[in-house]
């Protein structure tokens, strides 16, 4: 405890042996009966002051006490030390989105920041998993965080065949099964999914959370497993409205009020795909081209507020046009950090490949055969 203390010029110059949390803690209660401004805290490079003298560090500790800075609360921090967490800040690396979406990328400044909250919303039906897999594919090869996922409507076994057949570039749910078995112990493929599930040094390149069944509690708790026991720095749920699904407003709004904590506690980020709200009698949906916006989302408003940023999809899936029928456009109409919001560009699936580009991009690869 830090039962040692000095004065001068009116002010209280504390140090503590052991810094610990016993130790915090004890200055803490020092502050509340101290002279209100006047407590100094000095942090000391060994465990105590006896391990100085003992190393002849008198001359240090000196200078420790010159250098004591005045005592601020937990939880609370001093102007002085904010321009150091703006350059800490700063060289954190971002979670970029895929290529495909340079326009997003521009607009949100270079991607998805650690320590906030995401949304990506659709109308069910949409294509909305093809494209957030592509993003989860993407990150899984390019991010510099590692990624878990939280996969409500597919089990395992169905996710992982989403992935490798983006990996592979041939769509596994349509083949056969004596096809898609004979293809799947072929030496090319148990070779690609050796690159796509596995680290060069024969760890887990990705983590996937398969408990479509299991209460709010234990989803959160295997969240809280990827976060701290598999140092997945970036969590994708997908989706939130599943979890919402059977809980009443408030205990949702408790639900993002947890996940708050948790990005701040642990300065990641978690990114949730959330379907949207029917459209009106004689209203066109997200299905049938409409862009939507933030009331759109399936949900409590609470997942509005708590996004920092929020991505809404929107295609003409019974265009009788190809190109538009395969064309996804996207919206932002939330960018916390950025602040640029609008139209967010336009992907084109291309259903052969399983793969998907910026319009722009594909119309002007096709040439003259477009």
């Amino acid at each position: 405890e830090p039962r040692n203390i000095a004065a001068c010029d009116a002010a209280q110059y504390i140090w503590f042996d052991d810094q610990d949390d016993t130790g915090k803690k004890a200055l803490e209660k020092l502050s509340e009966v101290l002279p209100k401004g006047k407590m100094r805290v000095m942090t000391l490079p060994l465990k105590d002051v006896n391990e100085m003298l003992e190393k002849d560090k008198d001359k240090q500790f000196i200078r420790c006490f010159y250098d004591a800075k005045p005592y601020v609360p937990t939880g609370v921090v001093g102007s002085s030390q904010l321009y150091d967490a703006i350059i800490e800040e700063a060289k954190t690396e971002k979670l970029a989105f895929p290529p495909f979406m340079k326009k997003l990328n521009e607009m949100t400044a270079g991607g998805v920041s650690l320590g906030t909250i995401g949304t990506i919303s659709a109308s069910t039906g949409l294509g909305k998993s093809s494209v957030v897999n592509e993003c989860v594919y993407h990150w899984i090869f390019n991010s510099p965080h590692k990624i878990g996922v939280v996969s409500m409507e597919q089990n395992k076994g169905q996710y992982g065949e989403l992935m490798l057949s983006r990996h592979v570039r041939r769509k596994l749910g349509k083949m056969l099964q004596k096809d898609k078995i004979e293809f799947l112990e072929s030496p090319e493929v148990i070779e690609k999914q050796r690159e796509l599930f596995y680290n060069e040094d024969g760890s887990d390149r990705w983590m996937v959370v398969d408990d479509r069944d299991g209460d709010t509690e234990s989803l959160k708790a295997a969240i809280e497993k990827l976060i701290i026991a598999c140092n997945c720095k970036v969590i994708v749920v997908d989706t939130i409205s599943d979890m919402f699904d059977g809980l009443s407003t408030d205990e949702q709004a408790v639900l993002m009020k947890w996940q708050k904590s948790i990005v701040n506690r642990y300065n990641c980020s978690i990114i949730n795909i959330s379907h949207q709200r029917k459209a009106g009698s004689g209203e066109k949906d997200g299905s049938q081209g409409a862009m939507g916006n933030e009331s759109s989302l399936h949900g409590t408003s609470t997942l509005i507020k708590s996004s920092a940023w929020i991505l809404m999809l929107a295609r003409d899936k019974m265009s009788e046009d190809p190109i538009e029928r395969n064309t996804t456009r996207m919206g932002l109409p939330k960018n916390r950090g950025a602040g640029e919001t609008g139209n967010a560009g336009a992907l084109y699936y291309d259903s052969e490949t399983h793969v998907l580009h910026d319009l722009e991009d594909w119309i002007a690869s096709q040439g003259a055969n477009f």
